[in-house]
């Protein structure tokens, strides 16, 4: 099994696990234009790479997301 790293989320304001963003939409049951659409309105925090390829997404975010914005 994969070890997940830890990184500080601004928004839940603690360390917690970061997901790709095939694993987040799989998590919510979205698609990938839902989700890039829910980090630029800030519903969840997201970090990029250095090299700006590829972008990780709060599990922790992602689970508080209301009921009417998962899965549409």
């Amino acid at each position: 099994m994969r070890q997940h790293r830890l990184f500080f989320c601004p928004q839940c304001h603690r360390q917690t696990v970061w997901l790709n963003v095939q694993q987040a939409c799989q998590l919510i049951e979205v698609d990938r234009r839902t989700l890039y659409r829910y980090m630029e309105q800030g519903k969840i925090a997201y970090r990029q790479r250095p090299s700006g390829r590829g972008r990780f997404v709060c599990h922790d975010c992602l689970l508080k997301l209301p009921e009417g914005d998962v899965g549409q």
